[in-house]
């Protein structure tokens, strides 16, 4: 704000002269419309990213979020903190953002807040989603044995959003545990 003021002496011939102060408000500059990651899998998503500017700062910007989701500076090293070094009373650069889930049920939301020592915080609200992703572990998906002889155990990871598992069209003998996401058996129909 400004501040006008006068200093008036005491006595004598009257003087008086005036001016004004002006207090600059520390603030950051960010756009704040939310963000919506997505990735395959326990797998970082891929970045997005936002310009972050401070103006008339005493202190640096400073960057937080929970897990799973991760701030970076430099799209490069990541955490749930990051910061923007001010250099004068200005700072800039571009703040990068990533959901990186790694258990739980795929979908997750949260606050990202930016702030700085007397400036209002700024925070952009972050959701993510981890789509289900299934990888052969062991064993191959296709097989040709006899029939009365044992297959060699498929196994599968299975990740991502999903609470479980199930499979279909296995011939008679040949089963899938949903708990490890292994078909095993031996096969008694050839047909």
């Amino acid at each position: 704000g400004n501040y006008g003021y006068t200093v008036s002496t005491d006595g004598g011939t009257p003087a008086e002269k005036t001016g004004t102060i002006t207090v600059n408000t520390p603030s950051i500059s960010v756009t704040t419309t939310a963000m919506d990651l997505s990735t395959t899998g326990w797998a970082a998503s891929s970045s997005t990213s936002r310009a972050v500017s401070g103006s008339n700062l005493v202190s640096n910007i400073s960057v937080s979020v929970d897990v799973p989701f991760q701030v970076s500076n430099d799209n490069s090293t990541w955490g749930t903190t990051t910061s923007f070094t001010k250099s004068g009373y200005s700072a800039s650069g571009t703040l990068y953002v990533r959901y990186n889930p790694s258990s739980g049920d795929g979908t997750d939301s949260g606050t990202i807040t930016i702030s700085a020592t007397g400036a209002s915080s700024r925070n952009i609200d972050v959701t993510g989603t981890a789509a289900a992703k299934i990888t052969l572990s062991s064993g191959s998906a296709t097989q040709s044995v006899k029939q009365n002889v044992a297959i060699t155990n498929i196994v599968y990871t299975v990740e991502g959003g999903v609470t479980g598992a199930s499979c279909t069209g296995l011939p008679t003998g040949v089963t899938f545990d949903d708990e490890t996401y292994t078909i095993s058996g031996t096969p008694t129909t050839s047909t």
